[in-house]
């Protein structure tokens, strides 16, 4: 399997107890998983399917962090979409995925 493919897998597998909470919201961002839309400060923003997938489990398990090594997802592969994620959903107030340095990454909530 390709590497996107891979982790599209494990997130597959991580996200079995997740599928009954549809949505994630606060003051800044609203994440609805079932329709894959979000509205961050009051204008539309997509994200890829797995994306959405990432920031599901990320969202729905704060202050618990997904790891780098390798047991989760293919690490170059999470790299990528944490930085892509927040391009569109970070700005100067709000920083929603922290870095836990040598370890992996931490929602934290607004």
């Amino acid at each position: 399997l390709s590497s996107p493919a891979l982790l599209m897998k494990k997130l597959d597998i991580l996200f079995t107890n997740y599928h009954l909470t549809t949505q994630y919201e606060d003051s800044h961002i609203t994440l609805n998983f079932d329709s894959l839309t979000a509205v961050i400060d009051g204008i539309s923003t997509s994200f890829t399917p797995l994306e959405f997938k990432l920031l599901k489990l990320l969202s729905l398990n704060p202050n618990t962090v997904l790891t780098r090594n390798g047991n989760h997802v293919e690490e170059t592969s999470l790299n990528s979409m944490i930085y892509r994620i927040r391009q569109r959903i970070d700005t100067e107030n709000h920083h929603y995925i922290k870095t836990i340095y040598g370890i992996g990454y931490i929602w934290i909530t607004y």
